[in-house]
């Protein structure tokens, strides 16, 4: 009987220590980063219903301020617009991620927010990243920015993007560089095509890396 204990506990072990990756496959872990929490599904419908919802009062603001187009997506050069858009969303998403090899606050932002989004899939991601563009972009660029100017749209941005905890303070100085590029984009091509690639570049891979638990190596500083 003791040698059918010590075989069971042998094949545990081997079950352990062999055991596959999770769904988001084996990803290197950061030093003293463990497999986070589960903290549930991402609210996808929810966060989707809420903006549209903010897509809605955009749109009723440039309504009632008499703007024209009501949705203006096209704007100038709309093909010129969507590839600067997308490029840049790119572009600062690789830079995010190179941050979280070089810096320790970085990472700790990323830590972070993975724990907001938990289990997120490319699909989910998609739905996500394309509700949230839309409905940010028509209405801070679209109806606060046409009201008060670049600037104030911008800080009102940034403001909406303002942590819960004080750890994530950097990501709210980044939304209002980040919110300046976009306001940039929506009065130098006069429409939300390029804003709205650039916000869903940004948000889709993110989504994506936060939602896949996707983890990076701590650099020597």
């Amino acid at each position: 009987m003791e040698e059918n204990l010590e075989e069971t506990g042998k094949e545990t072990g081997r079950e352990t220590i062999g055991a596959p990756p999770g769904p988001s496959g084996n990803h290197e872990l950061s030093e003293g980063n463990e497999h986070r929490p589960s903290s549930g599904s991402f609210p996808v419908a929810n966060a989707t219903l809420f903006y549209t919802a903010l897509t809605g009062v955009g749109l009723l603001w440039r309504w009632i301020a008499g703007r024209e187009p009501l949705f203006p997506l096209a704007g100038l050069e709309p093909s010129e617009a969507i590839a600067t858009g997308c490029l840049s969303g790119v572009v600062i998403a690789a830079a995010a991620w190179a941050a979280c090899r070089m810096f320790a606050w970085a990472r700790e932002i990323e830590k972070l927010l993975s724990n907001l989004v938990g289990p997120l899939g490319p699909a989910a991601a998609f739905v996500v990243a394309l509700a949230s563009s839309v409905g940010e972009e028509t209405f801070f660029r679209a109806a606060v920015q046409t009201s008060t100017g670049l600037l104030p749209a911008s800080a009102l941005f940034a403001i909406a993007h303002f942590p819960l905890e004080r750890k994530l303070v950097p990501w709210t100085a980044e939304a209002f560089l980040v919110g300046m590029l976009l306001g940039w984009m929506f009065e130098h091509y006069q429409g939300l095509a390029g804003p709205i690639s650039c916000h869903f570049a940004i948000n889709f891979i993110g989504l994506v890396r936060l939602g896949g638990n996707f983890s990076v190596r701590r650099a020597p500083w």
